[in-house]
């Protein structure tokens, strides 16, 4: 499953980005998603949860950002200040039984 999540990441997210047309915005997420795909080797290689809930955690941060882009101002401005609570590792099974 790690290695998917990688491919993904690598050959998905990515491999889309254009970084004529996107500029810094391209580059900094090109970094970003390298940096995610390091994090997933390392617990990949190591068998360690730690760097799957930092990876999970920068996703679903990226996810927000993109679903405010398009919507009124307003509305980014009144869902933008809520902090999101961390959940606990042992909530985050990757499989485990």
């Amino acid at each position: 499953a790690i290695s998917r999540a990688i491919a993904i990441i690598d050959e998905g997210l990515k491999a889309s980005l254009d970084e004529k047309v996107g500029g810094d915005l391209a580059q900094n997420l090109k970094a970003l998603y390298s940096y995610m795909c390091q994090r997933l080797l390392v617990a990949n290689i190591k068998n360690e949860t730690e760097p799957l809930d930092e990876v999970a955690h920068l996703l679903v941060d990226l996810k927000k950002a993109w679903d405010a882009i398009g919507k009124p101002q307003e509305a980014v401005a009144v869902a933008a200040p809520q902090p999101e609570q961390v959940p606990n590792r042992a909530s985050l099974s990757y499989g485990k039984a």
